[in-house]
């Protein structure tokens, strides 16, 4: 059913995708700091190949779903294409890295910047579990409580 529901997308020119992003991102944020992530390995590839000032991160899941795209369908995976096109880094889903937290050091030791996002974001305990491993990122919904969090430790 997943490869007819692919089939059945329009097909769009990737290239010409990023390039009307980056015309747009150019044009007007010329001295504001951002990043670009993509769940799509290939919109990252190209992120990366066509400009060098803003960073990329590629997005994943961390294998908690099916994903049609090999590159896309594991944490390791997620490390080995993120390291081959010479990103700065993968945001994954937290719910994997909670659930065994050696994963953390094992993406850091790869030399990757690592942020996570996720509903388990907005829970102090787990943000803690990722702080004391190494996470870089944070991404959370509720960005006051885990910041004021954070402020007191």
């Amino acid at each position: 059913m997943a490869e007819l529901q692919v089939a059945a997308m329009p097909i769009f020119d990737k290239n010409r995708f990023v390039d009307d992003i980056l015309n747009v991102v150019f044009e007007h944020c010329k001295e504001r700091r951002l990043l670009f992530s993509s769940f799509e390995p290939d919109i990252c590839t190209l992120l990366s190949l066509k400009q060098p000032r803003f960073p990329v991160f590629f997005l994943t899941v961390g294998g908690t779903k099916h994903m049609m795209d090999a590159r896309a369908r594991s944490l390791r995976a997620a490390v080995h294409f993120a390291r081959s096109i010479d990103i700065i880094g993968i945001v994954s889903r937290a719910l994997p890295l909670l659930e065994s937290p050696q994963l953390i050091s094992a993406v850091k030791e790869k030399g990757l910047l690592l942020a996570t996002y996720g509903d388990e974001n907005n829970q102090t305990a787990a943000v803690d579990v990722q702080v004391i491993n190494g996470v870089d990122t944070i991404v959370a919904d509720h960005v006051a409580h885990v910041s004021r969090h954070l402020q007191c430790k």
